[in-house]
């Protein structure tokens, strides 16, 4: 949905360019797809990044399994 929104808005844009240089053409279906992949690639990079910085859960252990365990393996 995201990159659904970022390639209207580098279309749009696009657009707007090829407008004020006077040229009669809009952008080409090869421009967009180069866009688009522009802004899957910024998106994936940015999931990368998240993961990253991202912490590691660690489980923790409650105390009621840790005190069930014990008492587990003296019975």
């Amino acid at each position: 949905m995201k990159s659904e929104k970022l390639y209207h808005a580098l279309k749009a844009l696009l657009t707007e360019c090829v407008d004020n240089m006077g040229l009669p053409q809009k952008p080409t279906i090869k421009v967009l797809y180069k866009a688009r992949d522009i802004v899957w690639k910024y998106e994936k990079e940015q999931k990368k990044h998240e993961l990253e910085e991202a912490p590691i859960p660690t489980p923790l252990a409650s105390k009621d399994s840790t005190e069930r365990k014990l008492t587990m393996n003296y019975e």
